[in-house]
């Protein structure tokens, strides 16, 4: 048994070249097609700083985003941008802890029990301590189990849906209810809201700005991580704090990013022939792990099906599939100690190219069992 050590992904396409593989990395939500070029490439204009709020056209193209998406209101006054999601997510603790009403007495930040490492590493990087939010038989978040002593003390909780790794959608409107119930703002991470498999998709926004804040992103709907633009909107007020602290720390995303995201914002169908190609290979995923042996259902969002791995091993699994199959995969505890005993599978790749590794690590799991 293995169980305690977790595999780096570095390790793991190391292990897979080692034993004579084109590594197939499925460890990554990045889907395997070109970044979206946009109809009227951005011109260069003159020499100056980008504004770090965000281009006007950028602002607008979120805001018109998010009423055709959601069929919520946002005014432009209620947006910015950031450097990708990721950037925002480590770094918003930060700055909240410094111009939050009673940070002095709210020292913990709520992170979901599995989650992106980024949500623990910002409360960590600001002095806060994080505090993993319980959660039920499916993953879903329980904020009704939560010590309220603990819940005294929380400057903000993150929120994640659909939800990375799980693939569950969180009941959002709830938890922007205890959020405002408690003076507790609530982050919601909808990078993946353009990939809602059951139902419509949903953002924290649809029950009113206040006291919430809903980040969205260019690197899952348009397949466009290279570029390194997202957004934050919800409540006016905590926005125009974030801006001017982030202007402050100099945090802008470039200049022709903006250009160009303010276009891929604006556009719909690029984003909706990458949602067809998302769904499908969700799908033919599923097929095939359940095809060789590997039980899973699938996932209500999210480009990666959550698999409960054989013996309750994850390490020995990731390491297998690199050795044997040339998979590279996500092991479930990188997200979060509830994770040990499964691995996140990302569906980014055709069906041509996973089902014929999957049928060599169907059958390494045969002759050890």
């Amino acid at each position: 048994m293995t169980v305690g050590r977790v595999w780096g992904r570095a390790q793991l396409l190391a292990l897979a070249i080692e034993h004579g593989h084109v590594p197939l990395d499925l460890s990554l939500g990045i889907a395997a097609d070109p970044e979206p070029v946009p109809a009227d490439e951005p011109r260069a204009g003159t020499a100056q700083y980008p504004p770090s709020r965000g281009r006007a056209e950028l602002l607008a193209a979120v805001s018109g985003y998010l009423a055709r998406r959601f069929d919520v209101s946002v005014p432009v006054d209620s947006v910015a941008v950031c450097v990708g999601a990721k950037e925002f997510i480590a770094s918003a603790p930060l700055f909240l802890r410094d111009s939050r009403v009673g940070a002095d007495t709210r020292d913990t930040v709520l992170i979901p029990a599995l989650g992106y490492p980024p949500y623990e590493l910002g409360a960590r990087l600001a002095g806060l301590r994080p505090y993993r939010v319980p959660v039920d038989a499916e993953f879903r978040m329980r904020l009704d189990r939560l010590p309220e002593d603990v819940a005294a003390r929380a400057l903000c909780l993150w929120v994640n849906s659909p939800a990375n790794p799980t693939g569950v959608l969180e009941p959002l409107t709830r938890c922007a209810e205890w959020g405002r119930e408690r003076g507790v703002l609530v982050l919601s991470d909808e990078a993946y809201a353009d990939t809602t498999w059951s139902g419509p998709p949903r953002t924290i926004l649809a029950g009113g700005p206040d006291g919430v804040l809903a980040v969205h992103s260019l690197s899952k709907r348009s397949n466009a991580p290279g570029l390194r633009v997202a957004s934050y909107s919800g409540d006016r007020r905590v926005v125009e704090e974030l801006a001017d602290r982030r202007r402050a720390a100099g945090l802008m995303a470039a200049d022709s990013a903006q250009a160009r995201a303010a276009l891929l914002f604006g556009d719909d169908r690029h984003a909706a022939a990458q949602q067809v190609r998302n769904r499908r290979r969700v799908a033919e995923l599923v097929a095939e792990l359940n095809a060789n042996g590997l039980p899973c259902t699938a996932p209500e969002g999210g480009l990666f099906v959550w698999l409960r791995v054989p013996d309750r091993d994850a390490a020995a699994f990731v390491r297998d599939a690199a050795i044997h199959a040339g998979i590279v995969l996500a092991q479930g505890d990188s997200y979060g100690p509830a994770g040990h005993a499964h691995v996140r599978i990302a569906a980014v790749r055709d069906r041509a190219e996973v089902a014929p590794r999957l049928a060599l690590l169907s059958e390494q799991l045969v002759r050890v069992s």
